[in-house]
């Protein structure tokens, strides 16, 4: 049941009432109304949203949460007195808690409304002694209350019930409540009763009653129903108020055209009266402002005209269908519907119309309530446009794919297959050239994509820098390849339209493709080929197609239980760092070192990084990694002798944050360790793209004397354009440049072209990985000004290293080249 019926019941009911959720381990007030807010002295914004203390003592809060837990739970109704506070002192309250089921029958709200015997019992004494008893306003208001069996017998009723049905309060009980009632209003009770069910367990409805001198009245009944979990009827808690004197008010006002006026005119939504022929004779602001005329211009208008003149003839107006079976003598009851129809400005709206039949001055009229639901409508729509499509290129989502790729399986007769489209490091690109250029580069890809496809396939959006294209019927496997390739030749290089910098290409694109039905024959089970044959090719190359095939499935396997070994290792313990040592290439005087990250899982076994770090990279566990890191890498900063430095990788997207570099130059500035003691390394992939956060944050860091070094240089997409400007110190030469140049003479020439080009950008030179004599050889002959690797150090423990910086505070006598 939604909350908006509950709060139309606790907006009726006349005694002190409440809707209460679960809230953690305990409960708190949805809703409240105006009678318990006046019996608890308080306001709304003291109880609503707020636990059971906000009303009760801590200590009977605690035992009322244990009596609705028992409610909740066992979805029976609770009987309980409770003591509530209250400005002229504290009042003793019996209050009832009945359970509500949602959609799913199991209880989604407790519903409880209290009685005070106290002054039930007050009423009673003076009425037995003859006494005057006075009320005011809201004690004439007195409350009705009973409850009954499924079959009607009663089983509590208060004195306000029984003196309405001019009986002692002990008599009515094991009576039928029909018996207590006006006989006029049996059928209609035992219409509302017929209509509880256990999603929709409140009733509300006005029946004929009389008074205890014999005059006729009404009387507004609320029903809370109470079903047990297997969703039969257990009990009915009824709840009436005397309602004669604004039912006679109501007629009053009805008797006088200016006073209906005066208040029909300011109700918030359309109202409009007609003779009994469906001619309009009043009509409220309201309509004259949903529909864009005048109300005199209604008046003595067909209320099926209420469109525009234009639309009269072959227009049919809208709202006819509702009126054909009104139309002539009135009949009980009353017809809703919605339907279109044209504003004098000419736009259509959706309306929404209640139109009964009413007797004005014993003469039958129509009365119709229209609401503008064209708001309601185009919100609707949106959502279901959103839950399809993707917002930003306008492509069917995944929902969508999902469902077409489902039916297409369903078709013996076809064979479609499934390509996954991921753009390479768009995430580091999105970083440096900013969202708004990204989302321009997203849509320009989505086009180039669209432009190759068959004119029965699907291009889809399918995660932030990824695109699915559905082929319904591949009959040739070499189909999907084909036109992987015309996808690839298509985005890589091409410039976006709209986006400022000229200089930006679209990245490549890696490819997997899925067939049914020889990779799967179920939705899931494609798309799951389709990731596994992506991942496949990202984690080979970059930039390239791979089709799935089985033995994948056991890779993708252990790389998802690699991911969860690396999750517990970080919540848990098995990392651990170690330094490997940098010295002068020619002097071999210690400079500093590199912090490397290493993993033993469980069983003792150590994970070699190649295995591990590019995986984190792709699940996002990089970050809390990289944090890992530094967090070792701090203490270590402080211990190293003057001109020394520890060096360690930040990724990209870590480095394209804002406020990254106030950040660290805080936390260096805390433990009082100079800037020029940290070196910052990050991989080529950091160049895609223009300047931005990620140049900000790597200038900052230099001005606090950090070093900044691309590492691995010669592996990835650098631009010479970026190195030029980027805000580096130098550059760090991949090993297995420095082993080819040991080994051939093609790999001396590349070497060579590596050092003129940082001798041109006046970087420093980095060797890594040197674990020869030649190698170390082939690194001084381009000038380069350290070295990394086996040679002269291998990776050691933190403290180990700190021996060896112990060691190294005096000269080393050089080596002979």
């Amino acid at each position: 049941m939604p909350l908006g019926d509950l709060h139309h019941f606790l907006a009726r009911c006349p005694l002190p009432a409440f809707v209460a959720e679960r809230f953690a381990a305990s409960f708190r007030f949805a809703q409240v109304n105006a009678a318990l807010l006046d019996a608890a002295s308080s306001t709304a914004e003291q109880i609503l949203c707020r636990p059971l203390e906000a009303l009760f003592p801590p200590p009977l809060a605690g035992q009322l949460c244990a009596h609705f837990r028992r409610a909740w739970e066992s979805q029976e109704v609770i009987d309980l007195t409770a003591c509530l506070p209250h400005a002229t002192g504290p009042r003793d309250w019996d209050i009832a808690v009945v359970p509500v089921p949602g959609r799913e029958g199991q209880t989604r709200w407790l519903v409880g409304y209290g009685i005070d015997p106290g002054e039930m019992a007050r009423r009673r004494m003076a009425h037995q002694t003859g006494g005057q008893l006075l009320i005011d306003t809201v004690s004439a208001q007195e409350a009705l209350v009973y409850r009954c069996l499924p079959d009607s017998t009663l089983t509590f009723v208060n004195a306000a019930f029984a003196r309405a049905a001019g009986f002692p309060p002990h008599t009515l009980l094991g009576r039928m409540a029909l018996e207590a009632l006006d006989p006029e209003a049996r059928p209609e009770l035992l219409r509302q009763r017929a209509l509880l069910k256990p999603d929709e367990p409140l009733r509300s409805y006005t029946l004929r009653a009389r008074s205890a001198g014999g005059r006729p009245g009404w009387c507004r009944w609320t029903d809370i129903a109470a079903f047990d979990a297997e969703g039969r009827l257990v009990e009915i808690h009824a709840i009436g108020r005397d309602i004669t004197e604004v039912q006679e008010a109501l007629l009053r006002v009805s008797e006088s055209e200016q006073r209906f006026r005066a208040v029909v005119d300011h109700i918030a939504e359309g109202i409009v009266l007609t003779d009994a022929s469906g001619h309009i004779v009043y009509a409220n602001h309201k309509v004259a402002e949903i529909l864009g005329w005048e109300a005199e211009a209604l008046h003595g208008r067909h209320i099926r005209h209420l469109s525009a003149p234009q639309e009269r003839g072959d227009g049919a107006f809208a709202l006819d269908p509702y009126l054909h079976r009104q139309i002539g003598p009135p009949q009980p009851g009353e017809m809703e519907q919605e339907g279109f129809v044209r504003h004098r400005d000419g736009r259509m709206l959706r309306i929404h119309l209640r139109l009964s039949g009413i007797e004005l001055d014993g003469t039958p009229h129509y009365i119709g309530v229209i609401r503008d639901n064209t708001a309601i409508h185009e919100a609707q729509q949106r959502i279901e446009r959103l839950a399809f499509n993707d917002e930003l290129t306008g492509l069917p989502n995944q929902r969508r794919l999902k469902e077409e790729l489902a039916q297409q399986l369903d078709r013996a007769e076809t064979r479609p297959s499934l390509l996954l489209v991921d753009l390479v490091d768009f995430s580091a690109l999105n970083n440096t050239i900013g969202f708004a250029a990204g989302d321009r580069m997203l849509r320009a890809a989505a086009r180039r994509i669209a432009r190759v496809l068959p004119h029965d396939s699907l291009l889809a959006r399918f995660g932030a820098d990824r695109f699915a294209v559905l082929l319904r019927d591949t009959p040739e496997p070499e189909m999907a390849q084909i036109l992987a390739g015309r996808i690839a030749v298509s985005v890589e290089g091409a410039a976006p339209e709209g986006v400022p910098d000229s200089s930006f290409r679209l990245p490549p694109v890696t490819i997997g493709i899925a067939m049914a039905p020889q990779d799967d024959t179920r939705a899931d089970g494609l798309l799951e080929a389709a990731e596994i044959a992506l991942l496949d090719a990202k984690q080979r190359a970059p930039g390239s197609v791979r089709s799935f095939v089985g033995a994948m499935r056991a890779t993708a396997a252990r790389r998802f239980s690699t991911a969860q070994g690396l999750r517990r290792a970080l919540d848990q313990g098995g990392l651990f760092i170690e330094i490997q040592p940098r010295f002068t290439a020619l002097q071999r005087r210690l400079t500093g070192g590199e912090a490397l990250v290493r993993w033993r899982r469980e069983d003792g076994r150590l994970i070699p990084p190649n295995d591990f770090i590019p995986l984190a990279e792709e699940t996002g566990l990089i970050q809390p990694l990289t944090e890992f890191v530094f967090e070792q890498v701090m203490p270590l900063l402080s211990r190293l002798p003057p001109g020394q430095r520890l060096s360690m990788n930040f990724p990209p997207t870590q480095l394209a944050r804002q406020n990254l570099a106030a950040s660290l130059i805080a936390r260096l500035a805390r433990h009082g360790v100079p800037g020029d003691r940290l070196g910052v390394e990050l991989t080529e992939s950091a160049l895609i793209g223009g300047p931005g956060l990620l140049d900000e944050n790597l200038r900052s860091l230099q001005q606090q004397g950090c070093s900044v070094a691309i590492d691995d240089f010669g592996t990835g997409y650098s631009s010479l354009s970026r190195l030029r400007h980027l805000p580096i110190n130098e550059l760090k030469i991949d090993r297995i440049f420095i082993r080819d140049a040991a080994r051939d003479t093609a790999g001396v020439v590349f070497l060579q072209a590596i050092g003129a080009m940082a001798k041109a950008l006046d970087l420093r030179l980095v060797a890594e990985g040197v674990e020869t004599e030649s190698e170390l050889e082939q690194a001084r002959s381009i000038g380069c000004h350290e070295i990394q690797g086996w040679l002269w150090g291998r990776p050691m423990s933190p403290e180990a290293f700190l021996g060896l910086c112990g060691e190294a505070s005096a000269p080393v006598a050089a080596t002979t080249p």
